[in-house]
C-alpha cells in the first residue's frame, strides 16, 4: 500500500488490514507499506487464496483490522 493513504487510514507496515472486493469474502493480509505503490492502489499476489484472482483493475475496500 502506498505510505500516503497508508498513513490517511492509519495503517503501520505490518498491520493486519482487510480488503473486501465486489462484496466477496474479506481477505485479511499483512500490509506492506512503500512508496512504491501508486497512490490510491492496493497491490495483492494473485494467490491470496485457493482460487486465482484476476488481473484487472478492481475496486474494492481496505481498512485497518482489529486484532
Amino acid at each position: 500500500i502506498n505510505s500516503a493513504d497508508a498513513k490517511k487510514l492509519g495503517i503501520h507496515d505490518g498491520d493486519l488490514v482487510q480488503i473486501t472486493i465486489d462484496n466477496g469474502p474479506a481477505l485479511r493480509v499483512r500490509a506492506h507499506v512503500d512508496g512504491g505503490a501508486p497512490k490510491g492502489t492496493v497491490i495483492l499476489p494473485r494467490l491470496l487464496s485457493d482460487t486465482a484472482a484476476p488481473l484487472t483493475v478492481t475496486v474494492g475496500e481496505v481498512s485497518k483490522a482489529e486484532g
